[in-house]
C-alpha cells in the first residue's frame, strides 16, 4: 500500500487536502501531487 496526505491553508483562509492510497506499486518516476494544493491557494 501506498499513501499519504498533502494539507495547506493560506493566510486568506483557504484550505485544502489530498489523500493518497492505492494497492498497486508506486511509479519511482511519477510527479508528486503536492502542486495541486498549492497551486490552488
Amino acid at each position: 500500500m501506498v499513501g499519504g496526505t498533502w494539507l495547506a491553508s493560506s493566510k486568506h483562509g483557504k484550505f485544502t487536502f489530498l489523500t493518497n492510497f492505492r494497492e498497486i506499486p508506486p511509479i519511482p518516476q511519477a510527479k508528486s501531487r503536492i502542486d495541486l494544493p498549492v497551486r490552488f491557494l
